[in-house]
């Protein structure tokens, strides 16, 4: 069996995106949401958890985001609880994971610096899309795609190139 990556965007509405060891997107979707609300489905997340494990994912990338000094506490709460669903359904099915800072995984893609919210998201999804002209993106609310495929491919070169130790965290 090949080797494989995740990446997760834990942000608001998220995203996962798997990758194989060429950087080629295996599979890529939103974080499940409960019918009909803006909650996470959190049995849904353990579901593709269990997935990843049973595929034999090498390591799973979670950006590590933070409530930032102008959020609301709601959406601050929002992102730490997105970080902390997957942080745990992951270890509970024995996903290897990592963590990455948004800054670092964009800085490696060449993100311009200063650049406003909307416009940066604007300029990564032009940049997926140009790597990856299949990944499922056709509405704003798919951004969040293009991040987890960067991010599972950060963890796939940090992981080849030594940067994630095996034994940092081993599977269970």
């Amino acid at each position: 069996m090949t080797e494989r990556f995740a990446g997760i965007d834990p942000g608001k509405t998220g995203a996962v995106v798997v990758v194989d060891v060429r950087g080629a997107v295996v599979e890529a979707g939103r974080t499940p949401l409960l019918k009909g609300t803006r909650s996470y489905d959190v049995r849904a997340m353990h579901r593709i958890a269990e997935a990843m494990a049973a595929a034999g994912i090498a390591c799973c990338m979670l950006e590590n985001v933070w409530g930032m000094r102008f959020d609301t506490p709601k959406t601050a709460c929002a992102v730490g609880y997105g970080i902390a669903c997957w942080d745990t359904v992951l270890e509970l099915a024995g996903v290897r994971t990592a963590v990455v800072a948004p800054q670092r995984w964009m800085k490696g893609i060449g993100v311009p610096p200063r650049m406003e919210r909307d416009a940066r998201k604007k300029w990564i999804v032009d940049r997926a899309l140009e790597r990856w002209p299949d990944l499922p993106i056709s509405k704003k609310a798919d951004w969040d795609i293009a991040d987890a495929a960067f991010i599972a491919d950060t963890c796939r070169t940090q992981w080849r190139t030594g940067l994630i130790r095996r034994e940092d965290r081993p599977a269970s």
